[in-house]
């Protein structure tokens, strides 16, 4: 593939992106795409002016033309270069798989590595620079809550990556809700997003905290010194960061998570106290009763709704 060139995949094998003769993007110094060369039987992309109050109805069970948001997505794989300074008049995410380097725009410098998201607004302008190869999703689409070039890391579940790959494989594929598919997994993506960048921005090593906590609530073997060795810095930094931060310690923050998910399991399953207990890591259920009382005001079984799901309870305590 030439410099200044961006080739569409076809979709996923095994979570690797497969190359295909889709299409190839091609790029004039410091322009957005100019003209397209069509290599495959795809049909070509529709015009999605955000201006249009054409209302076309789709076989989609009602779908209309007007509700979609996604205009566009690929990836983009760069040698060693400088991508040259463009702007586009919708909003751009740009997902990072592979390789290191900087964005910039005009008031910063953003540096990006693998499971880095940047969401540029419309109208921004924007290069990117690396000393190496690299590699990313770039999506186009019309709405977002937000008004500024925001920046999340990918969780340790890579949830930005599983859900642009699933928008790419299906808007390529052309399958038979394709576009309702899409639409909905990029209205999922945007609802994380701007969750995510409404919060006050938090030092990565805060955020990588929180996430090891996050994950590790069922397990009751969780050591925070084991947690958190991954991350490099003194417990005792740690530990003062995330209590400036949140306000509560990490064990606190932790028994919080935990507490509110044993009131759900209470409501929602007929799962026993003890089995609620063991499930989220509590080897003594009379410790686990007390602490659920202390903290939610009640006991586990004064929680405990009497039409909770009874014998429909499945393995990731939910009705069935």
């Amino acid at each position: 593939m030439r410099s200044g060139e961006r080739l569409f995949f076809a979709g996923m094998a095994h979570g690797v992106l497969t190359p295909c003769t889709a299409c190839v993007i091609k790029q004039t110094r410091g322009k957005t795409p100019c003209f397209f060369i069509w290599r495959h039987r795809v049909p070509a992309i529709e015009s999605h002016s955000p201006r249009s109050t054409v209302m076309d109805k789709m076989d989609l069970g009602g779908y209309t033309r007007s509700m979609h948001n996604l205009i566009q997505i690929g990836t983009a794989r760069f040698p060693r270069r400088i991508n040259q300074k463009h702007t586009h008049d919708t909003w751009e995410i740009v997902y990072y798989l592979s390789g290191r380097g900087v964005s910039r725009t005009a008031r910063e410098s953003i540096p990006f590595s693998p499971g880095t998201l940047i969401a540029y607004p419309p109208h921004t302008e924007h290069d990117e620079l690396s000393r190496g190869a690299y590699a990313s999703y770039w999506m186009r689409f019309h709405r977002f809550t937000h008004d500024c070039v925001s920046t999340v890391s990918d969780d340790a579940h890579g949830t930005y990556r599983s859900l642009l790959g699933i928008i790419c494989r299906e808007y390529l594929r052309r399958g038979g809700r394709w576009r309702m598919v899409c639409d909905t997994a990029l209205d999922v993506l945007l609802a994380v997003l701007g969750e995510r960048v409404s919060v006050p921005k938090r030092p990565p090593h805060v955020q990588a905290m929180e996430y090891a906590i996050v994950d590790s609530i069922h397990d009751g073997d969780f050591s925070a010194r084991r947690a958190f060795a991954s991350i490099g810095m003194s417990q005792h930094y740690l530990i003062r960061s995330f209590k400036r931060a949140f306000g509560v310690s990490p064990v606190q923050y932790r028994i919080d998570i935990q507490m509110r998910d044993a009131e759900r399991l209470l409501t929602v399953t007929d799962l026993s106290v003890r089995e609620i207990a063991k499930q989220l890591g509590f080897r003594d259920a009379y410790y686990f009763s007390r602490l659920f009382k202390r903290k939610c005001g009640v006991s586990p079984m004064a929680c405990r709704r009497p039409s909770a799901g009874k014998g429909n309870a499945n393995r990731y305590g939910a009705p069935a």
